[in-house]
This record gives structure tokens, C-alpha cells and sequence, in this order.
């Protein structure tokens, strides 16, 4: 499915924050400055496989899910 913050799909738009919205299994589909409502904040040394990687600043703005560490 193509990348767009102006296109919908079942409810969610078809960018990064919102698929983490879809994975997460979130009701309304959330944008990178929303999602620290309803997250908290880890170690690094604590993530784990499916954790939210957050990056909220307004030009950069970038949300992933952790899969692993690479060597």
C-alpha cells in the first residue's frame, strides 16, 4: 500500500504513525505528536520486538515499530 498522509484505509491513514495506530490496535489513528498520550517512555536497554520508536519533531517526524538490534 502506498505511503500517503492524505489517503485512508479502513479507518487509518496510510502513513507511519498511523499503521503504528493499526498495529497497536488503537481506535483512532493517532499522528506522531499524539502518540505520547498514550505511551511512556523506556530504557533503551529495555526495548523489545514491537515497541514504539517515536521521533515527534514537527519537520522530521517519524514513527517505527522495533523489531531488533542489528550487529
Amino acid at each position: 500500500m502506498p505511503y500517503s498522509q492524505e489517503v485512508w484505509h479502513e479507518g487509518y491513514r496510510t502513513d507511519c504513525s498511523c499503521f503504528v495506530s493499526m498495529c497497536l490496535g488503537l481506535r483512532d489513528s493517532m499522528v506522531t505528536s499524539t502518540l505520547p498520550q498514550i505511551s511512556h517512555r523506556i530504557a533503551k536497554e529495555d526495548l523489545r520486538a514491537g515497541d514504539v520508536l517515536n521521533n515527534t519533531d514537527v519537520a522530521t517526524g517519524h514513527v517505527v515499530l522495533f523489531d531488533r538490534w542489528a550487529d
